[in-house]
């Protein structure tokens, strides 16, 4: 019994940090992003030292975490002068184990902000759209293999542009729908400049539609349209289209 409850402690101590996790991933491809930075060779050497500094420091929390984890699991042992190694010489222990740890998956960590995202899908989003310079390695990478396959650019395109409540979703979707037309959509999303390579992962077929969040009557699904144009101006002009009064 004691396992049982020192096993599903542990897992709820490491959970309860999961953010120091979530910030461990985010450094370690902010370390990545500051090493395929183009720009200036000062900026990008000084940018990768701040990110290998957040780095380091992220990494020794993260291990401290799972030692504080690791002390909580092996407290039956060093109460009863056993050796750790013995949790796996018995079904007993072997059973506690797991039931302690898969109770501590589940247990309730307080409240949880609402979202349509999982925490772990809203971490990859971060993990690609927080970091341009790897986000757009990516798409040279797609585009080179697309052009490997035969690909030719067909530089014609539409821009559709209007008022926030105008109708553009609706002739955005209605443009696509004519197969005359193509966009990008929210299978896409997050990695938007390279839609070939994450296909190979994420092909999602149709799917329930809902409502928008906007509370509008239009239904979405993830092979709508959406106007994604954001995330390429992000990533090549670093945010440069936006002004105090205007884009």
């Amino acid at each position: 019994m004691l396992l049982l409850f020192t096993s599903c402690l542990a897992v709820v101590v490491v959970r309860s940090k999961a953010s120091w996790g979530h910030r461990l991933a985010l450094n370690s491809v902010a370390v990545l992003d500051a090493m395929l930075d183009t720009g200036d060779e000062d900026a990008k050497l000084a940018a990768l030292e701040q990110a290998t500094t957040r780095l380091i420091k992220s990494l020794f929390a993260f291990v401290g975490l799972l030692a504080v984890g690791l002390l909580v699991l092996l407290a039956p042992w060093k109460l009863a002068v056993q050796l750790p190694w013995s949790m796996l010489t018995t079904w007993s222990h072997v059973l506690s184990l797991s039931l302690g740890g898969t109770a501590g998956l589940v247990v309730p960590m307080g409240r949880q902000a609402v979202s349509g995202h999982a925490p772990l899908d809203q971490l990859w989003h971060r993990m690609v759209l927080n970091h341009p310079n790897v986000h757009l390695w990516l798409m040279r990478r797609d585009i080179a293999a697309w052009q490997r396959q035969g690909g030719t650019p067909k530089p014609g395109f539409l821009l559709i542009t209007g008022l926030a409540r105008s109708g553009t979703t609706s002739v955005l979707e209605r443009l696509a729908s004519s197969d005359r037309f193509h966009s990008l959509g929210y299978a896409n999303m997050p990695l938007v400049l390279a839609p070939n390579l994450w296909k190979r992962f994420y092909n999602p077929k149709g799917g329930e539609k809902r409502e928008r969040s906007h509370g509008d009557g239009i239904m979405v699904g993830l092979d709508s349209a959406e106007a994604l144009e954001e995330v390429f101006f992000q990533a090549i002009t670093r945010r440069e289209y936006c002004a105090s009064q205007a884009l």
